[in-house]
């Protein structure tokens, strides 16, 4: 991963600074506000029997076919922006307001991120709160030649209550969303 470390991220937490993601990740007890919440799908983890070979292929394709429906059923998820990464989609929910997290929080808001990763087949292994996105316009190097990052989907903000009844969805009853 050291080999794509010059790529521009952009942080949801704290100032939302930019830079490559070893300038701009802070310790989870660091966060100290959160703008937002982040899952990551990144096609070559989904399996072509399900989605599709030109879903596995396509970020682009994916979304069309399969995420923005799975987006739609819920009037949270319905919110999120998405992103083509160059490499999958960075699903989005920003906040309408900043979550300002008190001492000893920020393990608690980690909890809920990773909770919210599981209403869609995302990537296990985000970083909770920590988590990065591609700044829109920004190059993945991971391709030869390098894809840009673009904006698939505008999203609109919600809210924190929206966001704790989201996880509380996904702990309690983590089917009724599929």
């Amino acid at each position: 991963d050291r080999k794509y470390a010059d790529d521009q991220r952009e942080s949801l937490v704290n100032d939302r600074r930019r830079g490559t993601k070893f300038e701009i990740t802070p310790k989870i007890e660091e966060v100290t506000a959160i703008h937002g919440f982040m899952n990551d799908i990144d096609c070559k983890m989904l399996d072509p029997a399900v989605v599709g070979e030109e879903c596995v292929e396509s970020a682009g394709a994916l979304y069309e076919q399969h995420v923005r429906v799975w987006l739609d059923r819920d009037p949270v998820l319905s919110k999120a922006e998405v992103r083509d990464s160059g490499h999958g989609l960075h699903i989005l929910l920003w906040l309408d307001e900043t979550i300002v997290v008190a001492a000893g929080e920020a393990r608690q808001w980690n909890d809920i991120a990773r909770g919210i990763c599981s209403a869609l087949p995302g990537d296990p292994n985000l970083n909770g709160i920590i988590a990065l996105t591609r700044p829109v316009g920004a190059m993945n190097t991971k391709h030869n030649p390098p894809r840009e990052v673009q904006l698939l989907r505008p999203g609109e903000p919600v809210s924190r209550a929206e966001i704790l009844d989201l996880n509380n969805r996904v702990t309690t009853q983590p089917a009724r969303l599929w």
